[in-house]
């Protein structure tokens, strides 16, 4: 039997954090092990756990709290890395997850020795914990009935196809991570493109968590309604993720396919800022391999959105 793991971060999540300890601490399959790394919570957080640790008395679970704060990212690795498990499950300080979310991921993991990250469709809930439709449409949404399936082209290059907290990995993976350089990379997807280098990114096409929305939210479910003002911003910063990919123990050939990427978003800021036609140009044969396999439409919104005037 493996050692599970858990992996979790907190920072001043008093109102939903003892309903997701609770629902960590009923799993049919217990974890070995609960690492929760507290960011400088300025609210009751770490009161609640140590009162929630010591009354359900949980030799298993292991608070640390943060002498200065790390923010999510460098938080997610610090909890990570000090893991010591076969398989490490990452949760978020909100959400609640379903009984059997530990067994059933933990199985598939076992049996198929060839995943090495393996996340898992959830239900939407508000601030109050009711059932909510949300446009989910930016994360892994495989064809078909089949249980599990394997990503096994390029759309985590593309954008991160699942949210941390519906996720486990494999120690060999987060070890991997955990001595890379990357920075600024959001941790799940870093771990998620690890994953997809050794050809082991696997989704189980089943509701296993209920992942909360509300305002103080890390990140959403997408971004397919951002306004136009925050277009070119958004570009930024995924230029800079793909500039950071590279820090990463990837194959040259994943590299160079980053760089390409990122050279071509900064194009595009470029044009959308420019508004020249030209340079539209100049930019689909330059990259035209990267936008014919990931961007085609994507590029061709960009001269939409500029000859309607839209940006």
């Amino acid at each position: 039997m493996s050692k599970i793991s858990v992996a979790m971060t907190t920072y001043n999540g008093e109102k939903y954090i003892i309903p997701q300890l609770y629902s960590v601490l009923n799993q049919s399959v217990k974890p070995d092990e609960v690492i929760i790394c507290d960011d400088c919570s300025t609210d009751s957080t770490v009161s609640l756990i140590n009162e929630f640790i010591n009354e359900n008395k949980l030799t298993n679970f292991r608070l640390i709290s943060n002498e200065n704060n790390l923010g999510y990212i460098k938080n997610f690795r610090k909890a990570i890395s000090l893991t010591s498990g076969d398989i490490i499950f990452l949760c978020d300080q909100d959400d609640i997850w379903q009984e059997d979310k530990i067994r059933i991921m933990a199985e598939l993991m076992e049996n198929n020795k060839e995943i090495k990250a393996l996340a898992s469709a959830y239900k939407l809930i508000d601030a109050e914990g009711n059932e909510i439709k949300g446009d989910s449409e930016k994360f892994y949404n495989p064809k078909g009935s089949s249980l599990l399936s394997k990503v096994n082209y390029g759309k985590s290059l593309y954008y991160n196809i699942a949210q941390g907290c519906a996720e486990a990995v494999s120690s060999d993976i987060a070890k991997a991570y955990c001595q890379s350089t990357a920075a600024i990379l959001p941790h799940d997807w870093a771990l998620n493109l690890l994953a997809y280098e050794k050809g082991g990114l696997y989704f189980i096409n089943r509701e296993l968590l209920l992942y909360r929305l509300h305002g103080n939210n890390t990140t959403g479910i997408s971004d397919k309604g951002a306004s136009v003002e925050e277009r070119i911003p958004r570009l930024k910063s995924y230029a800079a993720y793909m500039r950071d990919i590279i820090n990463l123990p990837l194959q040259k050939e994943s590299q160079s396919e980053y760089l390409s990427i990122a050279s071509l978003t900064e194009h595009r800021i470029n044009f959308l800022t420019e508004k020249r036609l030209s340079s539209y140009i100049k930019g689909f044969c330059k990259h035209f391999t990267v936008i014919r396999r990931y961007f085609f439409m994507t590029y061709l919104k960009d001269l939409y959105l500029v000859l309607l005037r839209k940006i």
